[in-house]
C-alpha cells in the first residue's frame, strides 16, 4: 500500500511545486517549439525535477483512490445508524474524485512524457 511518508522529502505536495513551476511547464507544453528548443531553455535538472513531481502526484492520487475504495469497503461492515452520510453521497463523492484525479493524472502523464521527451535529447 503507497503511504505519503514513503514519499520522498519535501515532495508531499508536488501538485503545488509543479504550480509553483509554471514558467517550466509552459516551455514542455509550447507547442511553437521544437525539442531541441525546449532542451536549451530547460536545464536537466529542471525537466528531472518536473519529472519527479509528476511521478509523486500520480502516487498520491493513487493512494487517495485507494483510500476512498477502503472506505467505501469498511462503510458497508458499519450498521446503518452509524454512518453520517447517505450512499447517495458516498458515490457522488467517489465519482467525483475518481472523475477528478483520473483527468489530473491523465495530464501528469502527458506532461511527464513531454518532459521525458525532452531529458532524452542529446546534448
Amino acid at each position: 500500500m503507497n503511504n505519503l511518508h514513503n514519499l520522498p522529502f519535501g515532495l508531499n505536495n508536488s501538485i503545488a511545486l509543479l504550480i509553483k513551476n509554471a514558467d517550466q511547464l509552459a516551455i514542455i507544453q509550447n507547442t511553437q517549439l521544437n525539442q531541441s528548443e525546449k532542451s536549451e531553455k530547460l536545464s536537466p535538472v529542471e525537466i528531472s525535477t518536473i519529472l519527479e513531481y509528476c511521478h509523486t502526484a500520480c502516487a498520491q492520487l493513487d493512494l487517495l483512490t485507494e483510500t476512498v475504495g477502503n472506505l467505501l469497503v469498511e462503510r458497508q461492515q458499519l450498521p446503518e445508524t452509524a454512518q453520517q452520510v447517505s450512499q447517495e453521497q458516498m458515490v457522488n463523492f467517489s465519482g467525483i474524485l475518481v472523475s477528478l484525479t483520473g483527468s489530473l493524472r491523465q495530464s501528469l502523464s502527458t506532461l511527464a512524457t513531454q518532459s521525458s521527451a525532452i531529458h532524452n535529447l542529446p546534448c
